[in-house]
């Protein structure tokens, strides 16, 4: 047809998305997109009290100096995200413990990648990015937590990234399913050498 353009299809390769740092007007679409993945995967909802960092996002992640937001962008719009930011001595007791006399110690958050971005190593990229950060931050362990069960589990990927896991909630009694949580730590400084020999 004479004068039509043709249209290309919008892409879905992760090598296409560009990772930078987050940025003010980025906010409300890493919230939609964070809790688009814990309703979807995990089969929860937003409650106040777990997703406040989502509702402080500015003052959590980008007025935090020892914090930072990423975002994966598409011509879709943001497609994939993550954060760190200094852990909060919180969760399970053992967790506590571990990390309770450290300063070095950072939670990795917020990981989240639009469904049809996945499987292609744009999660892997935005971690990537976060340890480099982290390492960046003079972070030497990262921390994280995952539902243990869920219909999407995110432990077999947090496993294949080489993160060690460290606690299960399953394992101290009885447990809500719904909240259950596997926590992992991350060395900064080895999965940066990973990250760079590959």
């Amino acid at each position: 047809m004479r004068g039509s353009k043709t249209l290309s299809a919008p892409t879905t390769d992760a090598r296409a998305a560009l990772i930078r740092s987050a940025l003010p007007q980025d906010l409300p679409a890493v919230r939609a997109l964070v809790l688009t993945s814990v309703r979807e995967d995990h089969g929860l909802d937003y409650n106040p009290i777990w997703h406040a960092d989502l509702d402080r996002a500015e003052d959590c992640y980008l007025h935090d100096p020892r914090a930072e937001l990423i975002v994966a962008e598409s011509d879709q719009g943001i497609v994939g995200c993550g954060g760190i930011r200094p852990f909060r001595r919180r969760g399970p007791q053992a967790v506590q413990q571990r990390y309770g006399h450290r300063d070095d110690v950072a939670e990795l958050v917020r990981v989240a990648v639009a469904p049809q971005f996945r499987q292609n190593g744009l999660a892997r990229e935005v971690c990537a990015r976060l340890v480099a950060r982290a390492d960046d931050l003079g972070y030497g362990v990262l921390t994280l937590h995952t539902a243990a069960v869920t219909p999407r589990s995110a432990v077999p990927f947090w496993r294949a990234v080489g993160a060690v896991q460290i606690h299960d909630d399953r394992q101290e009694g009885p447990f809500d399913p719904a909240v259950a949580s596997i926590y992992f730590e991350i060395d900064v400084a080895a999965a940066r050498m990973r990250a760079e020999s590959e």
